[in-house]
């Protein structure tokens, strides 16, 4: 692959979604490798779809958080419009979660580092509204990374929406990790996104989703109406304090959820410390224990 926009010589394609092509890139000025995602032709004419690509690159922008993909630059040339941001080298949590159980300690270290990544996007009433594995990314060193804000909507402390709300009337993010206030039609804040990490989490730990569906209705009527099987009957080795922190995020009303990210945040971290502590404390018994021989 020859092919280069500005300085941006792209070597291979990396993946392909509904907001365009995403490419490794050679950055030729400052020789790096970076990604670079570029908004389909037929997609230019259309101001929605333009908006949420730009959306995504300003939105980002606004951030500056390890756990959080950065965004070095949005142009166009020739018709092609395109955002370039840091590669992460790893996978999808999606891909993780469909490989297989996840040891209880790497859950709490990943949703800590999205809980961490949505409480700074929080501070600056930047609510993501698209939480969901396929935009959670792990790189080769475990590092977490949040993806996509292309469907973020930024609200003032009141929870008025800003420019960044798309069209009223509809429906953002998958239906599958939309909140059940978003479902009937009202605005969305922190709290949504809450409970989206907390399906999220479900997943991480059971393998499955806590609201199944065979269908977009039937999957809607499972988040408005149906309560999520206890994790204790996926998995022995769940914490019951952990099974509590995962039904608390993904409360229906948003009023009894958690409040605030960094409230999340403060739970896992505290359980992770406990298990920590337990785990450290087991294994000195073990080097302590009398020798039978």
């Amino acid at each position: 692959m020859a092919i280069q926009i500005s300085h941006y010589k792209l070597l291979k394609k990396l993946g392909a979604g509904g907001m365009g092509d995403v490419y490794l890139a050679q950055d030729t000025t400052l020789n790096r490798y970076v990604a670079l995602k570029i908004l389909p032709r037929k997609f230019t004419s259309n101001p929605e779809r333009l908006g949420r690509f730009q959306r995504e690159a300003q939105v980002a922008s606004i951030l500056n958080h390890p756990n959080i993909l950065t965004i070095h630059e949005i142009g166009e040339q020739d018709g092609f419009h395109y955002i370039v941001s840091e590669y992460v080298d790893g996978e999808t949590l999606s891909n993780m979660i469909n490989a297989g159980p996840i040891a209880i300690q790497e859950v709490l270290r990943i949703a800590i580092a999205v809980a961490e990544a949505l409480a700074a996007a929080h501070e600056y009433w930047i609510v993501h509204r698209d939480i969901k594995p396929d935009n959670i990314m792990l790189r080769r060193d475990h590092y977490v990374k949040v993806l996509d804000f292309g469907l973020a909507k930024l609200t003032d402390p009141g929870g008025a929406s800003s420019h960044f709300e798309t069209q009223p009337g509809t429906l953002p993010g998958s239906v599958r990790y939309v909140a059940p206030e978003r479902l009937l039609g009202e605005a969305a804040d922190p709290r949504a996104d809450i409970f989206s990490l907390g399906i999220v989490m479900y997943e991480m730990i059971a393998g499955t989703t806590p609201f199944p569906g065979k269908g977009v209705l039937d999957i809607i009527q499972s988040i408005l109406k149906t309560e999520p099987a206890a994790l204790a009957e996926s998995r022995t080795d769940v914490p019951d304090t952990l099974g509590l922190i995962v039904m608390k995020a993904l409360e229906k009303d948003p009023a009894t959820r958690y409040q605030t990210a960094k409230e999340l945040l403060t739970d896992l971290v505290d359980l992770r410390q406990i298990l920590d502590y337990e785990d450290t404390e087991r294994r000195l018994r073990a080097r302590l224990a009398p020798r039978s021989d």
